[in-house]
């Protein structure tokens, strides 16, 4: 046999040599995993009650893990202690601009003036345009968003949208704030994927006063309008975990490179919950 004859031959076998080592250190089969065990506790199990303050603990953690901040907003979601509790946000207190999606802190009537009291004076606050532009949010220092549900595990929490408003002002705002419900946190993402599909958009929690709905839509751009009615029932979900954050360049972290500056998460609840 001639060498050229000789080398195909060779390099089969070499071939063969390599993908029967590989083959033999493969990594042993393994079952597929029971998913039903990270399913929600029953209401009934005396654990449930320890199981949620554990979740909202360990929810905590993780966000300032991220490198935001968490903080108890007690009262049952009263409208007041969420704005007594914002009050106290720094950036709120330098804030020229803030808008508000799904949380209802555009006016400064009655408890919303707690709030506005504690903003800079001649600062704005304002309720989302829903089919403003994303670049309408780029002067904007304060965002406070209510979040459709959080991620103990990893302190993230989902929010949806049927247009594009709440993506420019969640990316475009220095400082952003989200708020939760201590009753609408699950352990993990498992959890999180199974409930992702159902949350509402924003689109559907946003301040139904007249008067600010009103202001917002006269502003709001044509084009931005068409493009959310033409949408329909598309809708966009994702998560939001720490503010912005990135280490591409000397592996050297850096936050608020190219999105909010700061994280603060208020996890509204009924029973008190120390801050962090």
């Amino acid at each position: 046999m001639t060498r050229a004859g000789r080398e195909p031959a060779a390099r089969g076998d070499a071939r063969a040599r390599v993908l029967a080592a590989v083959r033999a250190h493969a990594a042993p089969a393994v079952a597929r995993p029971d998913l039903a065990r990270f399913d929600r506790a029953d209401a009934r199990d005396p654990n449930t009650a320890r199981a949620a303050e554990a979740a909202v603990d360990a929810f905590a953690d993780a966000v300032r893990a991220a490198g935001g901040a968490c903080v108890a907003v007690d009262g049952g979601g009263a409208e007041a202690a969420l704005a007594r509790a914002l009050a106290a946000h720094a950036p709120l207190r330098d804030a020229r601009r803030v808008v508000a999606a799904g949380v209802a802190l555009a006016g400064a009537r009655g408890e919303h003036a707690v709030l506005a009291a504690a903003l800079a004076p001649g600062a704005r606050l304002e309720a989302l345009a829903r089919a403003a532009a994303p670049h309408a949010f780029a002067d904007v220092d304060v965002a406070v968003v209510r979040g459709a549900f959080g991620v103990a595990e990893n302190g993230a929490v989902a929010l949806a949208e049927r247009g594009r408003a709440l993506r420019g002002a969640l990316l475009l705002c220095q400082h952003l704030v989200l708020v939760v419900r201590a009753d609408d946190l699950v352990a993990d993402m498992h959890a999180a994927y199974a409930r992702l599909a159902a949350i509402a958009p924003i689109e559907d929690l946003l301040d139904a006063d007249a008067d600010a709905d009103a202001d917002a839509d006269a502003g709001a751009d044509a084009g931005a309008r068409a493009q959310s009615a033409a949408a329909g029932g598309a809708c966009w979900r994702g998560f939001v975990a720490g503010p912005s954050k990135t280490a591409d360049i000397e592996q050297a972290l850096v936050t608020g490179a190219h999105g909010p500056r700061s994280l603060l998460v208020a996890v509204e609840r009924a029973t008190p919950l120390r801050a962090r």
